[in-house]
């Protein structure tokens, strides 16, 4: 914001703001000793143990590695991006080829390693991968809580050290990968129902989510354009639409994120994103049932009965099974 010009009460506001992060960070300008000595136990006593909790609840935690590796899908389902077998085995194909740093076998691609990483790159480049809402929350704890390790005994510098590098372990890598693989067969059934869109009718056009791609071609993109430039501008298009719908720490609004430097409260990031991305489900369905084009109000209706599936139909189905299952009822439930 600097050299750009506001209103006084506008601009007290944001100043006011940002002493506050700035408190919470011990970086205020003109913080007294005590003012510092406070923010100083407030990071190390309160934060950094509720990013340890939050690191053994998620990446540490067995029964939530599985948990993150099965409902991430459900966020596939909810877009109606169901039914490719084979794209889901080279997502999960690609993403453990770059955990292990080598190349896992495929299913009938049979990309080499070269092409497996340049591929993971352009994921990455993107914005579609390493964007999973937990870790990024409690890796911004981790730098907020403690900018040295310098005056930390050893032991207490040694457990701060592998808190921050747990994204680097391998059970930091199998949860963000878990997440990455589902992201990645949402891209690719998101690209593939933007490729048909122009297969089925080189006349068709569709509108514009990307900033790029508006800036370069306007509202809509039309089947004219050449075969390169097409490809581009619908990769775009679908890694928009999974950064849309999908949860994305990047997607966080900065005061939410602000909140997790409160003592109380965990991966307040999280829910705020599954409020964000089913507004943005339902939304993106109805436009595209008021589209004129056939392929997209396909798009769109598939959209729509996958998030009242997994919102409504398929909770009310398992609420029903277990009560079948255990001889229970309603009333004993509530």
């Amino acid at each position: 914001l600097k050299g750009m010009y506001t209103t006084k009460d506008i601009a007290e506001g944001i100043a006011n703001a940002q002493n506050v992060s700035s408190f919470f960070r011990g970086e205020r300008l003109g913080a007294t000793p005590a003012e510092k000595g406070v923010t100083w136990m407030y990071r190390n006593l309160i934060l950094y143990p509720k990013a340890g909790s939050q690191i053994a609840k998620t990446v540490l935690s067995p029964i939530t590695q599985i948990r993150n590796a099965t409902t991430a899908g459900f966020f596939a389902l909810a877009n109606g991006n169901v039914g490719n077998a084979n794209a889901l085995v080279d997502s999960v194909a690609t993403v453990f080829s770059n955990i292990a740093n080598k190349r896992v076998g495929f299913g009938k691609s049979r990309p080499t390693k070269r092409d497996i990483e340049k591929y993971y790159n352009e994921l990455v480049d993107l914005g579609v991968i390493n964007t999973n809402a937990k870790i990024g929350e409690f890796e911004s704890l981790l730098n907020d809580a403690v900018e040295t390790t310098q005056y930390m005994p050893g032991i207490a510098n040694k457990s701060f050290n592998y808190a921050r590098n747990i994204q680097n372990t391998l059970a930091g890598k199998l949860y963000q990968g878990s997440d990455d693989v589902w992201k990645t067969y949402s891209y690719e059934m998101e690209l593939g129902k933007l490729k048909n869109v122009f297969k089925n009718n080189k006349n068709a056009s569709i509108p514009v989510s990307d900033p790029r791609n508006f800036t370069q071609f306007g509202s809509t993109i039309s089947g004219n354009l050449p075969d390169d430039v097409l490809e581009t501008a619908l990769k775009r298009e679908a890694a928009e639409i999974v950064k849309d719908t999908v949860p994305n720490y990047a997607r966080v609004p900065e005061a939410i994120k602000q909140l997790r430097r409160l003592p109380f409260g965990n991966f307040i990031a999280f829910p705020a994103e599954i409020i964000r991305t089913s507004g943005n489900i339902l939304g993106r369905a109805v436009k595209e049932l008021a589209s004129e084009s056939p392929e997209i109000r396909s798009i769109g209706m598939k959209r729509l009965l996958g998030s009242i599936s997994v919102n409504a139909a398929i909770p009310a189905t398992l609420y029903n099974a277990g009560l079948l299952l255990t001889g229970s009822d309603n009333d004993q439930v509530q």
